[in-house]
């Protein structure tokens, strides 16, 4: 699988500062299997925003790393959130609430997290601290749901109702009569050997 690392820093950008949080994320996805595209940008919207949106496209995960609080410059929430199609406030609110525990500074984190495609974008802060933190709170949600570019649906199988009742009970999710949930899907991919499984729901309301 795929992921981009996008560290956002005036200092990083002009060369003037190390890149330690950027280095953090990629080593943390590395240990998770993924094969790491790094970019450094400027904390310019526009600059932000399109960087994002390039690496979304070769992507299963985009973390950015810095621009997430007040300051003037800091612009990475407005950037990130042009370019997703649907926001995930539970991933960015879970991160302030881990972070909350440790230090109150973290009620001045404004990142968001949300889907552009089939690929997980999460703001996380400009500190290697923060940025392993956070990692630690969303890679449970990403590492079981995300289908990442380049999956080829059709090794994916419908799944029988004993299959679908163990995914209900282990995730929590609440059963429903719409027919949308007997379109969930599940496939296996490789991981460095290991296998990784993908869920894909298809919110597809017609009958079958």
């Amino acid at each position: 699988m795929k992921a981009a690392v996008l560290t956002v820093s005036d200092g990083v950008e002009a060369g003037t500062r190390e890149d330690r949080s950027g280095d953090t994320l990629e080593r943390l996805l590395m240990e998770e299997g993924f094969l790491v595209e790094r970019r450094v940008v400027a904390d310019e919207a526009a600059v932000i925003a399109a960087a994002i949106a390039d690496l979304a496209d070769r992507s299963a995960v985009v973390l950015t790393t810095g621009g997430t609080g007040f300051t003037p410059r800091d612009v990475t929430p407005e950037a990130t959130r042009t370019v997703l199609d649907r926001e995930a406030p539970g991933i960015a609110e879970a991160i302030r609430a881990d972070a909350l525990r440790r230090t109150p500074h973290a009620l001045l984190s404004r990142g968001l997290a949300g889907l552009r495609g089939p690929t997980l974008i999460v703001n996380l802060p400009g500190s290697p601290g923060g940025c392993r933190d956070g990692f630690a709170v969303h890679i449970g949600a990403c590492r079981g749901v995300t289908n990442p570019v380049g999956t080829d649906r059709r090794r994916h199988r419908r799944i029988s109702a004993d299959e679908r009742r163990r995914i209900y009970s282990t995730t929590g999710c609440v059963r429903s009569r719409d027919p949308f949930w007997d379109s969930l899907k599940i496939g296996v991919i490789p991981r460095d050997g290991r296998s990784g499984v993908v869920f894909q729901c298809d919110f597809n309301h017609d009958s079958r």
